[in-house]
């Protein structure tokens, strides 16, 4: 497991809390927060070729996946990555049974972003502060104050940075080459 802080318990409680939506600075809304343990798949695990209106962001944080996009294109995500999911995407899961992530749905608002911002599926290998503000999740799950809910969201906003950075990196080294 990557995550020191993880456990079923608090990833359970993340499962089940309600983050507010807050306008400012950023207006970023949570949809949901969702742990899946595919050794017993949850009721809501979609695994037929699906789109939504939202961002996904996937964490492996135990065995592997394949994600297959609407072109058969397969993004194979390994323990320790992630997999952001552009809204409107068609894609669908392929999973094992050691599989265990960590999932966000998220929208964010249009006039503020880059347009090509996550326009294709990205795989991310997480750094030392993903996995950090991923941990203070797990952790804020067990505080469970009204600040937890603010300090997730503000994890979120970090990790959100992180991975614009990623892009904007990617973007740069292939428009150089």
């Amino acid at each position: 497991m990557i995550l020191s802080n993880f456990s079923k318990n608090r990833a359970n409680k993340l499962s089940k809390m309600i983050l507010p939506a807050i306008k400012e600075p950023l207006d970023i809304e949570i949809l949901w927060l969702q742990y899946e343990d595919f050794n017993s798949p949850s009721e809501h695990f979609n695994n037929k070729l699906h789109k939504h209106t939202f961002y996904e962001l996937h964490f492996v944080l135990e065995g592997k996946c394949i994600v297959t996009n609407n072109n058969l294109k397969e993004y194979t995500v390994l323990c320790g990555e992630a997999i952001i999911i552009p809204q409107n995407s068609p894609h669908i899961f392929k999973f094992n049974k050691e599989l265990k992530r960590f999932s966000i749905a998220f929208t964010l608002p249009e006039d503020i972003l880059p347009t090509d911002f996550f326009a294709d599926f990205t795989i991310i290998t997480l750094n030392d502060s993903i996995i950090e503000n991923l941990n203070m999740f797990f952790e804020q799950a067990d505080k469970n104050t009204v600040l937890s809910q603010y300090v997730i969201k503000n994890r979120l906003f970090e990790i959100l940075f992180e991975l614009l950075e990623f892009e904007e990196h990617i973007n740069l080294h292939l428009t150089v080459q």
